[in-house]
């Protein structure tokens, strides 16, 4: 999975976006002999590890993690039985929360306030 960070990393562009689609997801997880549904959990755990400790910035997170989000939805309407990613939609859920204000003055940090307690509990979960 570190290898796969690693191309994540690399696509980054200035703001520290990166992107990732359907065809990337499949390669990906036929190559480690993983269900899409693993993967993902399996991404959301590396995920929210490297964000806790600080290895990876809120940006890049948000960015995987949306792209994620929109390979697994396209995932549920297709043919076939998808076990749904309970760990990789509570990480997705957690950096959701981060990506707007709650005060109309943009005086709070929903980073802070939201991102990194959910992350914070999801990662105080893992073994």
């Amino acid at each position: 999975m570190d290898e796969i960070l690693e191309v994540l990393i690399s696509r980054m562009d200035e703001h520290g976006y990166t992107r990732v689609d359907e065809i990337d997801v499949e390669l990906w997880a036929n190559r480690l002999d993983l269900s899409v549904s693993i993967f993902l959990d399996q991404m959301g755990e590396l995920i929210a590890r490297k964000y806790h400790s600080g290895n990876l910035t809120f940006e890049f997170c948000d960015s995987l993690v949306n792209d994620l989000w929109g390979v697994l939805i396209e995932r549920v309407h297709m043919p076939g039985e998808i076990d749904w990613p309970d760990l990789f939609h509570e990480v997705y859920e957690a950096f959701d929360a981060g990506e707007y204000h709650r005060t109309s003055d943009q005086s709070d940090d929903p980073i802070a306030d939201f991102t990194d307690p959910l992350i914070a509990v999801i990662v105080g979960k893992l073994h």
